[in-house]
């Protein structure tokens, strides 16, 4: 009998749609009965913060509403984005039909090149524009003096820093998908370069995470987990070339 259970529990947890079903389950419920899956704020009292804002210098806000910080908001801002992440990958299993872990490794749509080079083109497009509005979303979470600069500010800047970067990223990952699936040579220097891609992209889903949580970054967990799926695959494409 006790086989059996244990059999039972080792089959659930290898199966990531029924892990991950469970994981929204339960993530659901905690939301429900703790805040009925109200969002809270990042203040306790934001017009009362909206007002000693306006009291003091653009620099020195920050220290003089800090008191008026929500301290439940970082827990439960990482609960509704655990719950996302679980959704996400229940989303990605259902999809694939991966009814066991293992199944990760027999994704062949990965090793497409031609669904390689589309994916990294379009959805670096795609990412990084809901990237803007979540970034947007989470800076409007403040609260600032009316003397500080426009929203415009950041909201421009982060699109120049994206283009910039975006142009250095179209180059580099053409060239670099190309060698990975067009010639037959083992190059380190390959691997470094997926590899600073992976970094990149692992600065940019821990920066989401911290973000206040939307259904945008549903999205962004999708664009994030299937690119790294695309990243391990390629690592193993090298690995495994004549």
């Amino acid at each position: 009998m006790n086989n059996i259970i244990f059999n039972k529990i080792k089959n659930f947890i290898q199966n990531p749609i029924k892990l991950f079903g469970l994981g929204i389950l339960l993530l659901s419920s905690i939301l429900l009965f703790c805040c009925q899956f109200k969002y809270p704020d990042f203040f306790i009292n934001r017009e009362l913060a909206k007002q000693i804002a306006q009291t003091v210098s653009p620099s020195e806000v920050g220290d003089a509403i800090k008191h008026l910080i929500n301290p439940h908001y970082k827990g439960y801002n990482c609960l509704f984005q655990i719950w996302g992440w679980c959704i996400t990958l229940f989303i990605f299993s259902v999809s694939f039909k991966i009814n066991n872990f293992k199944n990760f490794k027999y994704l062949t749509s990965f090793t497409n090149k031609y669904f390689v080079y589309l994916w990294f083109n379009i959805s670096y497009i795609i990412g990084h524009f809901f990237f803007i509005i979540a970034y947007m979303i989470d800076i409007d979470k403040y609260v600032y003096n009316k003397m500080a600069d426009s929203m415009s500010i950041p909201f421009f800047s982060i699109i120049i820093y994206i283009t910039c970067i975006g142009i250095i990223y179209y180059s580099l990952i053409n060239f670099l998908i190309f060698i990975t699936y067009n010639t037959k040579i083992k190059r380190i220097f390959y691997q470094i370069l997926w590899a600073f891609i992976f970094y990149r992209l692992s600065i940019l889903a821990i920066a989401s995470f911290s973000m206040k949580f939307t259904f945008i970054h549903i999205i962004l967990d999708l664009y994030y987990f299937i690119t790294f799926i695309f990243i391990i695959y390629a690592f193993r494409f090298i690995k495994n070339k004549i």
